[in-house]
């Protein structure tokens, strides 16, 4: 029964060699029982990663860093859920905070996209956070409930009990800055209280191997969102030996 997530997430980073020469250094590691252990690469490197991952037989799961909401079509430049599943993933992160910033996704989009990956048999890792402003100005809670709220009230219980849900305050992605486990816990109980019962809440924001542990002791973060320190092998071999 998986307890914890460990999700990796490579941005735009690695080509194929380093890609395969990250699974090579993996197929040692023991991985827990009650784990689930989530890698996201660029789309170009899911085929690679499937087939390094069957051979060296790591039960290790994929999921895409984006994807667009219809199944075909004249999108250019998209990626549709079912090609996505067809290249080996079984996960999609949906409206982290780069792509909400840098792209300008809202709401609306990111919920048209939750649907067609349920659709898709896609399992959405769902990302929600404040900026910095809102922090600063005390409203983190605000933001976060509102954002679970329009969750809540466009999916049913059943639906949000198939995704994952990852609370990445945007003032701490990339910027070394790492909200406190205390901070964490607060906002992840509060969510608690809005979401189904049990459902996995997972925390990101420049976690590494030196406070990772810190942030799994809390009662309500059953996971880790991980994004420069799963970059090198060494680094998140020491986050997963946590688990």
């Amino acid at each position: 029964m998986v307890n914890h997530y460990l999700i990796a997430n490579w941005k735009m980073h690695k080509l194929s060699a380093e890609a395969l020469q990250f699974i090579a250094g993996f197929s040692s590691t023991s991985l827990p029982d009650n784990t689930a252990v989530i890698i996201a690469p660029s789309f170009p490197l899911l085929p690679v990663m499937r087939t390094a991952i069957e051979g060296a037989r790591l039960p290790v799961m994929l999921a895409a860093q984006n994807m667009f909401y219809e199944e075909h079509g004249a999108f250019t430049g998209e990626v549709s859920p079912q090609q996505i599943y067809d290249a080996g993933a079984k996960y999609v992160i949906i409206g982290h905070s780069e792509r909400r910033t840098l792209m300008n996704e809202h709401y609306n989009m990111l919920s048209q996209k939750l649907k067609a990956a349920l659709t898709a048999e896609l399992t959405p890792i769902y990302c929600l956070g404040e900026n910095l402003q809102e922090r600063e100005a005390g409203h983190s809670k605000e933001v976060v409930s509102g954002q679970v709220q329009q969750l809540v009230k466009d999916f049913s219980s059943a639906d949000i009990r198939k995704m994952i849900i990852a609370y990445e305050p945007i003032w701490a992605i990339g910027t070394g800055k790492s909200a406190t486990p205390e901070e964490v816990e607060e906002i992840h109980a509060l969510m608690a209280t809005m979401l189904p019962p049990g459902m996995p809440m997972v925390y990101g924001g420049s976690v590494n191997a030196q406070n990772a542990q810190q942030f799994l002791q809390q009662p309500h973060i059953s996971g880790l969102l991980v994004g420069s320190a799963s970059l090198d092998i060494q680094e998140f071999q020491r986050i997963l030996a946590i688990f």
